[in-house]
C-alpha cells in the first residue's frame, strides 16, 4: 500500500488493530477517518457484520470504500480484492490427498463457523477431498485459536490413530497440528494456509508439507490503486482475485526470495 501511495502521489494514513479479528477498535478507527474527511478508505474488514454501520457512514459521506482480504455483509463497497479461498483451499487439499494416495482419513481444521473465509476454505478443501472416494473426511472447527486447534487435533488423533493427513484453514492451526502429531509420535503430512514466515520456515525444513500462500502485498497495492481510480472517476471491477500459491518443498526457497512477486 505504501509503495502504491508513493507511486501515485497519495497521502496515505495506515492504521492497524491491536488484536486481529476484534472489530470494536476498527469500527472506531473507521468512524474517526470518516469524521476526518478522508477522500477514500481501504479496509481489511475484521468483522463482516460489525463494520456495516461504519461502511454505511462512509457511503453517506460520499467516501468510497475498497475492501481487501474480505468484504462486509452490508454497505456499499466499490471493489473487494481478495484471495479466492475456495480455489486456494482446493489446491492445498488436493496436494495432500495425492500425497496419501487418495485413501485414508483426513482431518480438515476449520475456522470459526459462519465466517465467509472459514466457509470458503472449508468448501474448497471438501471439494478436493470429495474427488477421492476412498478418503474419509473428519471436519472440525479450530476456531482460529491455538489452544482449540491443538485440543481438537489431539482428540482426533487419539480417536483415529490411523489418521492419514491434515488440512488446516490457517497456519496457526497447522502448527498446532504439527505439535500434536509430534507429541503423538506419528509422521503424517500437514498443509496450512496463509504462508506466514514461521510456516514458510517449517515447510523449508520439512515440518509442514505445504502452506497455501496469499498475496497481501498485492492486495494492499491494488487497494490503493483502485481507490485512486474511483476518485479519478474510473470504473473498477467489483471483485478481484489477488491469487494464491501452494508453497511446498519444491518452491519454498524461491517464494522466500520473493520470486513470485508477493
Amino acid at each position: 500500500a505504501a509503495v502504491a501511495a508513493d507511486m501515485m502521489g497519495v497521502n496515505l494514513t495506515i492504521l492497524a488493530v491491536d488484536v486481529e479479528g476484534v472489530a470494536t477498535q476498527q469500527v472506531s478507527q473507521m468512524e474517526d477517518r470518516v469524521a476526518q474527511g478522508d477522500d477514500a478508505i481501504v479496509i481489511a474488514v475484521q468483522d463482516t457484520q460489525a463494520l456495516i454501520p461504519a461502511i454505511e457512514e462512509a457511503n453517506e459521506a460520499g467516501i468510497p470504500v475498497i475492501a481487501i482480504d474480505k468484504g462486509a455483509d452490508g454497505g456499499k463497497i466499490e471493489s473487494i480484492i481478495m484471495t479466492d479461498n475456495i480455489s486456494a483451499a482446493y489446491d492445498g487439499a488436493k496436494l495432500i490427498a495425492e500425497m496419501i494416495g487418495g485413501t485414508g482419513k483426513v482431518l480438515v481444521l476449520e475456522g470459526v463457523p459462519g465466517g465467509q473465509t472459514a466457509n470458503d476454505r472449508k468448501a474448497g478443501a471438501h471439494k478436493a477431498l470429495a474427488e477421492y472416494p476412498d478418503i474419509e473426511v473428519i471436519s472440525l472447527t479450530g476456531e482460529w485459536q491455538t489452544a482449540k486447534g491443538q485440543t481438537v487435533t489431539e482428540d482426533v488423533l487419539t480417536a483415529n490413530p490411523d489418521l492419514a493427513c491434515f488440512f488446516a484453514s490457517k497456519d496457526m492451526l497447522a502448527m498446532c497440528a504439527v505439535a500434536a502429531v509430534n507429541s503423538a509420535g506419528v509422521d503424517i503430512p500437514v498443509c496450512g494456509f496463509v504462508a506466514v514466515p514461521p510456516a514458510q520456515e517449517m515447510v523449508a525444513v520439512g515440518r509442514l508439507v505445504a502452506t497455501v500462500a496469499q498475496f497481501p502485498g498485492k492486495m494492499g497495492f491494488l487497494g490503493v490503486e483502485y481507490a485512486k481510480r474511483v476518485l479519478d472517476g474510473k470504473e473498477v471491477p467489483p471483485t478481484v482475485n489477488s491469487g494464491s500459491l501452494v508453497v511446498d518443498g519444491d518452491n519454498v526457497l524461491a517464494f522466500q526470495a520473493g520470486l513470485y512477486g508477493q
